[in-house]
């Protein structure tokens, strides 16, 4: 049974072959569809894959996304743009977490390594070697992001990008012999742009 709100003016419910509907603030009604099989296994990939991008986007948001996306796109705010910018990774048929996207822009990284990880350590360290050319400063945030698989744990560290020479990230994290850990590194620079995405994975040392 449709349910008419005089007050509010919002329609609700399903009108013979309609279906009262909310979007941006304003009621319409749309066709009324059938739901199908909503467990096929192609749904359930969908649904680990976006499971994972929001839970990394949610960690990520107050240290990463929110600070340093350059630009604002309208409507949007930056987790969901972070959730666009993935889509390929929510489509995929196979979840790899070295396709997700941080930021995909314009402004030049430079090259990234990862060095060993021992279970002493708790770090995860990244050497950045950066791009000192096109729109690249030397006051550029690098950001690096590592995420413990085994242990489901995700920290963040930033340096600037300097004149050019070697700069070495060290991500704080809980680490173990045989943890499998991801590491994405960006950059940002204010207002300007960011960085496309580096994306690493290894094994901890004992």
């Amino acid at each position: 049974m449709a349910i008419f709100n005089f007050i509010s003016g919002e329609l609700r419910n399903k009108i013979g072959g309609m279906v009262g509907a909310k979007w941006k603030g304003k009621n319409y009604l749309r066709a009324y569809v059938k739901p199908k099989d909503a467990k096929t296994p192609d749904q359930q990939e969908v649904r680990a894959s976006f499971k994972i991008l929001n839970q990394l986007g949610s960690r990520i948001n107050e240290t990463v996304l929110k600070p340093y996306q350059a630009k604002p796109v309208a409507n949007k705010s930056p987790a969901n743009v972070f959730v666009k910018l993935n889509t390929p990774f929510m489509a995929a048929k196979s979840v790899n977490l070295l396709d997700i996207k941080i930021f995909n822009g314009a402004l030049p990284l430079g090259a990234a390594a990862v060095g060993a990880a021992a279970a002493a350590d708790n770090k995860v360290t990244v050497t950045v070697t950066p791009a000192t050319y096109g729109i690249a400063k030397d006051t550029d945030t690098l950001i690096a992001i590592a995420y413990n698989q085994t242990k489901d744990t995700c920290n963040t560290a930033t340096a600037q990008r300097g004149s050019g020479s070697a700069v070495p990230i060290d991500i704080e994290i809980p680490t173990a012999a045989g943890d499998v850990f991801y590491v994405w590194v960006t950059a940002a620079q204010p207002k300007v742009a960011n960085g496309p995405t580096l994306a690493f994975t290894g094994t901890v040392g004992a």
